[in-house]
């Protein structure tokens, strides 16, 4: 008999095996634990823990009623960490669920969120140490008891208000009594150990967002250091905002987002699990149907879903996922997540592929616009194989241009999206036109003018939050901020004559006056494609527009192409769009699709597209384009 077939959970009620630590003589003891089985109705006293598993080929060993068990190397160094600070029981998933068993696996996770909320602490273990300076910065954070590091920005409400002053009062008294600790506690190397805590492999694991956001109390283990969870968090929060490399604000973003959520929780407010979903996309599970099951025990509506089950195969979690967004009357929001992957991932089109989705999520914010009206739905036919809809098939692609470079600045990414595009389009302009048309037309979609829906200016398709702009699709963050001062300076300078000629000109025509324009027409540069890419930009932040420079940032990505219609629309697409891929309006949709025909009548989605001159509804009275019932598999 092995060791959990002598403590068997019930059937009946839910129980859970803890683990009692016993104490040792020194850190690098031999771990010794008794395991027994504890039914949750009897609200039992004990820790939870929170950890990375870690590489699956270094073990430790634990032993547990007499039996030897081998845990990760991770676990078993934050055993000896806890084991230091605290004598209550633990449960510990890798212990305490036999990870050899589906279903007490799935039984076990369908009711976690149960296990972490009535714990009555939670040790979060980040890890140990990975320099003298991490050490450095866990002292000093220790010595001042960090809130005196929590100065975030507060609003001018009465309780935040109050909570600055205190926090301030502290900062000078600790300043008073102690002038070398406050300067080391802001010194650069304590600075820049605080932002590498903020890369610690912890915050990349999908299942610590449920942990974290269902405990009551936290901890945060650090070696033999222990934090409390706010305090320490916001610490290196703020050390975050003095970093340069686009790969450390995309980790901030990720603990910024966890932070906030936990406050979410605090407040009683539980997100759906598409929300979880979609802003958790960068975090990672070891076992692919994690990335659903690890979420909906913290979801607001996990009882639309059905429970975990490892015995399901990740296609059919991921299926019944997408279905139930369906059903519930998330259809459209599906089809903004959902598309063809490089590689056939055996699934149909519009189930999201939550393994792959942070790497091939175009990200792209379609909320402005309306191009298939109000009115519409998606539902699933009989089988739940296919979902269909009712548009209208508007136009074909005929041509496509390279990816976006994301190595390159903005005004260079672009000016190479102009002249790439005059190459890859120029066959479908007339001859004596064909350089300029094109130019001035790709620099003029540059600038887009995406302005909000005039006829609803309320409509948002972002019901995963709608106050959030999702700056954390953006990987290339620093790629507005890459101009020199000199070189913006000589951007706008250029941008402005290119206006002065313009507005005079136009004065002067309408006035009757012909060449009022023509002294500026020396000092201009010439419409080459850096100048009308430099001019799109400049225009857009000379309008003080940040709603539609963020749009341009975040439509110009390596994971959109550049595409031509057969009715000579410029467009942007999915990174898999190619020729011959179809341009469809669905009635209720806010961007068009791009689909590619499949057998049977049915069409694959490529992904959302902004396709000219189509965003606002343009096709919708059009007789030349029937109403069909639209398939997608």
């Amino acid at each position: 008999m092995g060791l959990y077939d002598n403590l068997p959970l019930s059937s009946t009620e839910q129980s859970i095996r803890l683990i009692k630590l016993q104490t040792a003589s020194h850190r690098n003891a031999a771990l010794v634990a008794n395991i027994s089985v504890i039914p949750l109705a009897t609200n039992p006293d004990y820790a939870a823990v929170s950890y990375c598993w870690g590489s699956p080929t270094t073990k430790c060993r634990i032993t547990c009623n007499d039996t030897v068990l081998q845990v990760g190397e991770n676990l078993g160094a934050a055993l000896t960490s806890i084991r230091s600070i605290s004598n209550l029981p633990l449960w510990v998933d890798q212990i305490c669920i036999n990870q050899n068993d589906p279903r007490e696996r799935s039984a076990q996770v369908a009711f976690m969120q149960k296990i972490y909320s009535q714990a009555m602490r939670t040790f979060v273990y980040l890890g140990e140490p990975d320099s003298g300076a991490v050490n450095e910065a866990c002292k000093v954070l220790e010595t001042i008891g960090i809130p005196v590091l929590q100065m975030s920005d507060y609003d001018k409400d009465e309780l935040k208000l109050k909570t600055r002053l205190k926090v301030g009062l502290a900062t000078v008294k600790l300043a008073v009594q102690h002038p070398r600790l406050m300067k080391r506690a802001y010194s650069e190397d304590v600075r820049r150990a605080l932002e590498r805590l903020i890369r610690l492999p912890y915050f990349s694991r999908k299942w610590i967002i449920q942990e974290v956001v269902m405990s009551r109390s936290l901890f945060c283990l650090l070696g033999g250091r222990c934090f409390e969870w706010d305090p320490f968090i916001t610490a290196m929060l703020k050390q975050s905002r003095t970093v340069d490399s686009s790969a450390d604000v995309y980790s901030a973003t990720k603990v910024w987002w966890l932070w906030d959520l936990v406050h979410e929780f605090a407040d009683k407010r539980r997100p759906p699990l598409l929300t979880l979903l979609y802003y958790s996309r960068s975090f990672k599970a070891t076992e692919h149907r994690d990335y659903v099951f690890a979420l909906l025990g913290a979801a607001s509506d996990s009882h639309e879903f059905p429970e975990p089950d490892y015995e399901l195969s990740v296609e059919q979690v991921y299926r019944e996922t997408s279905s139930s967004f369906v059903r519930q009357g998330n259809g459209f929001l599906l089809l903004h997540l959902a598309g063809l992957r490089p590689t056939d991932n055996g699934l149909p089109s519009w189930v999201v592929d939550w393994r792959n989705f942070d790497t091939f999520y175009s990200g792209k914010d379609f909320s402005s616009f309306c191009a298939g009206g109000m009115d519409g739905s998606i539902t699933l036919t009989p089988t739940a194989a296919i979902l269909q809809g009712f548009g209208k098939i508007v136009d074909r692609v005929v041509a496509v241009a390279d990816l976006f470079n994301p190595e390159v600045n903005l005004c260079d990414r672009l000016a190479h999206y102009i002249d790439n595009c005059t190459f890859a389009f120029g066959e479908f302009y007339e001859d004596d036109t064909q350089k300029l048309s094109i130019q001035r037309d790709l620099a003029s979609m540059i600038s887009f003018e995406m302005k909000f829906n005039v006829n609803d200016p309320e409509r948002t398709m972002y019901k995963f939050n709608k106050d959030y702009i999702d700056v954390s699709a953006c990987q290339d963050l620093s790629a507005l901020d890459s101009l020199t001062p000199g070189q913006e300076v000589l951007m706008f300078c250029r941008f402005f004559l290119l206006k002065s000629e313009r507005c005079i000109s136009s004065f002067g025509h309408g006035i009757g006056v012909s060449g009022l324009g023509r002294p500026f027409q020396k000092l201009r540069p010439i419409e080459t494609p850096k100048i009308l890419a430099e001019d799109a930009v400049a225009n857009g932040i000379a309008r003080d527009s940040a709603f539609e420079n963020f749009l341009r940032y975040n439509f110009f990505k390596p994971t959109t192409r550049p595409v031509m219609t057969q009715d000579r629309r410029l467009g942007l697409g999915p990174s898999m769009t190619q020729k011959d891929d179809v341009v469809c309006v669905l009635f209720g949709a806010n961007a068009p699709l791009i689909l590619r025909p499949s057998a049977g009548g049915t069409y694959k989605i490529v992904g959302e597209a902004y396709v000219q001159d189509i965003m606002f509804s343009e096709t919708l009275k059009d007789d030349r384009y029937p109403v069909q019932q639209i398939l997608i598999s």
